[in-house]
């Protein structure tokens, strides 16, 4: 599973504030959730795609946000 690192900002405190999206590819489809932490993501996503957290394996370095092609990166 891919994890990337999205810049955000508290809306409470106005502090700047790493957010999380963990994404994986399966049978041409992208699945993907987004998390305040990375906890928060990788729970929301085992939910969304009754997946069980012990079948997650996070796939390291993280990756920053950016703008892509469309293309999948390797």
């Amino acid at each position: 599973m891919k994890v990337t690192t999205v810049p955000a900002m508290d809306p409470v405190t106005f502090e700047k504030h790493t957010t999380f999206c963990v994404s994986v590819q399966t049978d041409g489809l992208l699945l993907h959730a987004p998390g305040w932490t990375l906890q928060d993501a990788i729970e929301l996503f085992c939910r969304w795609y009754s997946f069980e957290r012990n079948q997650i394996v996070l796939l390291r370095p993280f990756l920053p946000q950016r703008m892509t092609n469309g293309e999948e990166d390797n």
